[in-house]
């Protein structure tokens, strides 16, 4: 088919631009496209002018209108769809391996995927057996015929309009903020097209190198962080927050896309404080909730079993030591952890009924004695909490009514 070539690349663009804005939003979006499409249109033309940084070469007639008489429309669409299909895996894989200086990592990884793909793609579209050539190469060199500076190239493009959407972005993608099963999709199905043709000419020790040095190495991105019911939430936090909120979001680059972090947040309401939290922040989340406000022990116990099924939540130790798990949690990043309540001087769990164990310090709460600012008294501890009301060893509770609800609980 005489315009396979450009449509395979236009539909591709047109895909990743859509999943772009839709997960990582405009401004994200946008900036990688401007930056991907005009710098490698830059270098192309730089390269098909002066044989400087891929090597001599031209294109013919078969990826469609050429800009300026020598580099196809086409070219800088799919420098853009595969580049940040690559980068998206990059990140991804980054941050599921907890990889130090993630910036630069997911850069260079995302590079590697980009100049894979090369491997496979440049021998194939160019070689002289091939019904329809898309490409010439006017230099010889020892890579089935291609100069090595080629895959140098390739890796400057790459990194540049990589690495300057990074720093303006200034944070990576998380794997939480997209779905990383189209990125890999894109990116297969890129290498898959590519060793096809490479195997109908004959050329399969490129088909051998792309898949163990690409399409492997991808499907680290596809491992699994959220549970079903936690992409749900996420999910209904998003459609909640879209039309009962209007949320200005600042200083997220602030807020690291993995190990462990803890944030306080200010109390607004009892749904849109978690709703606000789930939709906006970058990564996996967990919401301490305290529920000494729920008065009907049916709806605690109903909330409780929510929160444990929502695998967004983490229940408080009211009663309980911490279990010797959770100081790895909190180092994996994946919760936030609690100072259990201290049991007596020997270091064991207060035993039910003692009275020994407090409430861990900041937790916001309300004790019998309190009364509101209008006199009214203000509703009892629930049962669950009544026997742990004693300051035990873990700190004094507040003692005031102004205590601010909603306060971060030290992390030890």
């Amino acid at each position: 088919m005489r315009h396979g070539g450009p449509l395979h690349i236009v539909l591709g663009a047109a895909a990743m631009l859509t999943f772009g804005l839709r997960y990582l939003g405009a401004r994200r979006t946008l900036t990688f496209f401007a930056l991907a499409t005009t710098l490698s249109l830059g270098m192309e033309l730089l390269g098909t002018g002066t044989g400087w940084p891929f090597g001599a070469y031209s294109y013919t007639s078969g990826l469609g209108t050429k800009v300026l008489g020598r580099v196809p429309y086409t070219i800088p669409l799919s420098w853009f769809f595969v580049g940040m299909a690559a980068y998206l895996l990059a990140s991804a894989i980054v941050a599921r391996l907890g990889i130090r200086r993630s910036a630069l990592g997911a850069v260079l990884l995302g590079v590697w995927f980009l100049t894979v793909w090369d491997l496979v793609l440049d021998p194939a579209m160019a070689h002289p057996a091939l019904p329809t050539q898309f490409w010439v190469w006017h230099a010889t060199g020892p890579y089935f015929g291609m100069p090595l500076q080629n895959f140098v190239g390739w890796s400057v493009t790459g990194f540049l309009f990589m690495g300057l959407s990074r720093l303006l972005w200034r944070r990576n993608a998380g794997p939480d903020e997209f779905p990383a099963w189209l990125p890999f999709g894109i990116y297969t199905a890129n290498i898959v097209f590519a060793l096809a043709l490479s195997l109908s000419v004959g050329l399969w020790q490129p088909a051998i190198a792309a898949v163990f040095l690409g399409v492997l190495p991808a499907t680290l991105a596809l491992g699994r962080t959220t549970s079903p019911a936690a992409t749900a939430m996420r999910l209904g936090s998003r459609a909640i927050a879209g039309r009962r909120l209007q949320l200005t979001v600042e200083g997220l680059e602030h807020v690291p896309t993995s190990g462990p972090a803890l944030i306080a947040a200010r109390h607004y309401h009892h749904l849109y404080d978690g709703c606000a939290l789930i939709a906006t922040l970058p990564r996996p989340v967990h919401i301490l909730v305290a529920l000494d406000w729920v008065d009907r022990p049916i709806v605690r116990r109903v909330m409780e079993r929510g929160l444990r099924r929502g695998a967004l939540a983490d229940r408080a130790p009211w009663r309980r030591h911490v279990p010797p798990r959770r100081p790895h949690r909190l180092q994996s990043g994946r919760a936030p952890s609690l100072p259990a309540p201290r049991g007596d001087r020997d270091g064991r769990p207060a035993a039910r009924g003692r009275g020994r164990g407090g409430l861990p310090r900041g937790l916001p709460q309300r004790r019998p004695d309190l009364h509101a600012q209008d006199g009214r008294r203000l509703p009892p501890l629930p049962p669950r909490l009544r026997r742990a009301r004693g300051p035990g060893r873990a700190g004094r509770p507040p003692t005031g009514p102004d205590h601010p609800g909603g306060a971060g609980v030290p992390a030890r």
